[in-house]
């Protein structure tokens, strides 16, 4: 894709098919594959060395991006998988915490990260064991401290176990709710609509978007809460997509207020109006 990318993007900017571009053109082209960022206003050093007459060949232009995307991979391995964006972000992050400017995290500062960056393991007496163990191993030399780097593993570690988790509640999930791939689909697009994106959802939000179904009343309003407590994790008070699936298939097999045939109607007038 990377090389189909490259060559649409030169066709672009050289419609009559010269075989250069122009130093201006390059620019263009460099910043719409990603290689440069958008408020550079000259091209970098590297690339103006292969300027013949105020032009770049096709070839050195070429090369270029792929020096561009090979330096990006070797940024990403360097930081554990993370964009110069998110890197930048974990910086203000790691220094936030670093209360003393020592360029370590230690201590009582360490203990509040924790608390503050992952809350879920640090309060599940369950998970706590395997937040200690992802702890010891990213404290590299053993001196209780978390320099930058050792604090990336340690955020790449808790992400990647948190995906992993996810992702296995959520198959889970599916299975048991034996919903189908389409309904699954239409969910998650629901889901998504009503958080913006975000991968939680809260109870007001979710009786929101129940109300065209389901008249929120007391007795409902309160019936609908009670089962989202009884759904959500520990103390969290939010949705992730599974809980969403759990909840809608107990709605839809309890036929909650009628909401079958409400939906039905809806679904009717939709495409009545389609």
């Amino acid at each position: 894709r990377r090389t189909r990318d490259l060559q649409a993007t030169i066709n672009k900017y050289d419609r009559s098919d010269t075989g250069v571009l122009s130093e201006r053109e390059a620019l263009k082209a460099l910043k719409d594959l990603g290689c440069l960022r958008e408020e550079l206003s000259v091209l970098p050093p590297e690339v103006l060395e292969d300027l013949q007459e105020g032009f770049l060949s096709h070839a050195a232009f070429t090369r270029s991006v792929q020096e561009y995307d090979e330096l990006r991979r070797r940024q990403l391995i360097d930081s554990g998988g993370y964009t110069m964006e998110q890197m930048e972000q974990l910086r203000r992050q790691f220094s936030y915490y670093d209360w003393d400017d020592s360029g370590d995290v230690s201590k009582k500062e360490l203990v509040q990260l924790i608390v503050d960056v992952f809350p879920d393991m640090a309060f599940d007496p369950d998970k706590r064991p395997l937040l200690l163990q992802i702890m010891r191993e990213t404290d590299s030399d053993s001196n209780g401290k978390l320099d930058f780097s050792e604090f990336l593993q340690l955020m790449r570690t808790v992400e990647d176990l948190e995906q992993l988790t996810q992702l296995q509640k959520e198959r889970s999930v599916i299975d048991e709710t034996r919903f189908t791939s389409n309904e699954v689909s239409e969910f998650r697009n629901i889901f998504l609509a009503v958080t913006k994106g975000e991968p939680r959802m809260n109870l007001a939000d979710f009786k929101e978007m129940m109300s065209p179904v389901c008249p929120m009343g007391d007795k409902n309003s309160h019936a609908i809460s009670a089962m989202w407590m009884e759904i959500c994790d520990s103390g969290s008070k939010m949705f992730d997509f599974p809980d969403f699936l759990l909840i809608m298939r107990r709605l839809l097999d309890m036929n909650f207020a009628n909401m079958n045939q409400r939906l039905g109607r809806v679904s009717q007038r939709k495409t009545h109006q389609f």
